[in-house]
């Protein structure tokens, strides 16, 4: 046998016992989540860090937690029940955050929600003020010198005409549907508030 030879044939034997060391370590060798062994031959190795180490992780593990980290959230904003990959999950928009809930919840915040408003709560001072230079609904209306006594006369043409010439919308239909959004927003933030307190 030539030193060549066995040069190689001595580095190999190293190699394969400390492939063999390596495996024998179950960090390595067996999956931190499910247990199961995963054979040295596997091509694509998966690892995860868990407390500063390097864990071995089976193929249907990586892809369990890829698709479970890919969730829009992971536990519901109301009774805080972790989220699965086979959940539906509802995304319900607030004032200043989305809500994201299981079906249980969703269903009774949806048998809590109103979903018309009277005028007068729908256009509210703060509303008005943020969106026009008056005060209130009622000085808005005087202002206008229209006389609004049923739900068509939010249709009128001249009513339009002042809602552009006096607010930040462009017409009526872009300011209620802008106010009906807001008031939709608040009320989901006081339904999941006071769902949270009981």
């Amino acid at each position: 046998m030539e030193n060549n030879e066995l040069i190689a044939l001595i580095f190999s034997g190293i190699v394969t016992l400390l492939v063999c060391i390596y495996y024998m370590d179950k960090k390595h060798s067996v999956c931190c989540e499910c247990d199961e062994v995963i054979s040295h031959r596997k091509q694509n190795r998966y690892f995860l860090e868990k407390g500063g180490e390097r864990l071995a992780l089976c193929k249907k593990c990586y892809n369990r937690t890829n698709k479970q980290a890919s969730l829009k959230a992971q536990n519901c904003s109301c009774c805080n029940k972790s989220f699965t990959t086979r959940m539906k999950i509802a995304e319900l928009a607030g004032e200043f955050q989305s809500y994201f809930l299981c079906v249980k919840c969703e269903k009774q915040i949806s048998k809590r929600a109103e979903s018309t408003f009277l005028l007068n709560q729908l256009l509210s001072p703060d509303f008005i003020q943020k969106n026009s230079s008056f005060s209130d609904l009622e000085s808005m209306v005087e202002s206008s010198g229209i006389q609004l006594k049923t739900q068509d006369d939010l249709k009128l043409e001249v009513w339009d005409e002042f809602i552009t010439a006096n607010t930040s919308f462009s017409c009526w239909h872009d300011m209620k549907v802008s106010a009906e959004t807001l008031m939709l927003k608040k009320q989901n933030d006081r339904i999941i508030r006071d769902m949270w307190d009981q």
